[in-house]
């Protein structure tokens, strides 16, 4: 077993992974569609491209998966591209639960085997998890597995074998955010982790980059620059700047407790000291600092 896994891994390194850096299209749109790039568009090692589509998706994932599929089947509406599924496929069912997003199609799917069935559901995969909710994806044929797949649960992460100088991963995490009454409101979301950045570090980005349901606002503006962050044994250092105090404009109690909520959603992360311009201190603005803080709802 563990044999076959290296032999996936290998054909999806084959393909350099672009499958989230590689060649995007320059068409507009919220929603990104993973396609495979024609032999005479592609350039060295870029087998997978992006398309962008707009989709505005409902909030119940099954309809949402079966809008992005309908996109999907649909083809892709760049030149240079092609769908990585069988002619004549039909989608039959989809089925979410747990986290899991269940995709059963008819049987032309089965015609797919070695670094073609690899790109097709690396496609798939990356294409869906995109979704709220949406942790791993498989592919049935008529509801059952292919018996020839050594792995049924298709993740993001083991999708992501990207290039030395970009993404070398996910985390996923809790993000907090103000409702409209100003309550702090969680947001799971998958974050991309790339090279050079840690964990802690790319959910701070994320938090700062604000919320992606409607409704909610960003309690951090994204202007805001930090000193340094670092974590030991559970403890996340936040070092903050005196200077960018005013960019939270007086906001700074609710920020702070919606940063340390986020970071404390990692699992290597229990407690956010706050310092400032690397001094332990009373007070930063209007928030009490010189406590730990931990996760609060």
């Amino acid at each position: 077993m563990r044999g076959k896994k290296i032999v996936v891994l290998l054909l999806v390194l084959m393909v350099a992974v672009v499958l989230f850096f590689g060649g995007q299209t320059e068409s507009d749109g919220n929603y990104a569609l993973y396609f495979l790039a024609e032999p005479e568009y592609a350039r060295g090692s870029d087998a997978v491209k992006v398309e962008y589509c707009d989709l505005t998706l409902p909030e119940d994932a099954v309809e949402a998966a079966r809008m992005v599929l309908e996109r999907y089947w649909a083809g892709p509406q760049s030149s240079g591209l092609k769908t990585p599924l069988p002619a004549g496929l039909q989608l039959q069912d989809v089925q979410f639960g747990g986290g899991r997003l269940q995709v059963d199609v008819s049987p032309q799917y089965r015609t797919l085997s070695g670094i073609d069935l690899t790109l097709a559901d690396s496609c798939l995969t990356m294409t869906l998890a995109q979704l709220d909710g949406v942790y791993a994806v498989t592919v049935t044929v008529n509801g059952r597995p292919l018996e020839y797949r050594s792995e049924q649960e298709l993740r993001l992460r083991d999708m992501l074998l990207s290039s030395q100088e970009e993404l070398v991963g996910t985390v996923d995490a809790t993000l907090w955010f103000a409702d409209e009454n100003g309550g702090l409101v969680s947001e799971l979301r998958r974050i991309p982790v790339y090279e050079g950045k840690t964990r802690a570090e790319s959910v701070v980005d994320a938090l700062l980059g604000g919320p992606e349901k409607e409704g909610l606002h960003g309690l951090i503006p994204a202007e805001y620059e930090y000193n340094s962050l670092r974590v030991e044994d559970g403890i996340c250092y936040v070092n903050l700047s005196a200077e960018q105090l005013p960019v939270l404009a007086g906001g700074e109690e609710a920020a702070l407790q919606a940063l340390a909520n986020s970071l404390c959603s990692l699992d290597t992360v229990h407690t956010v000291r706050y310092l400032v311009d690397g001094e332990a201190v009373l007070r930063y603005g209007v928030a009490v600092i010189e406590n730990s803080f931990t996760a609060e709802k």
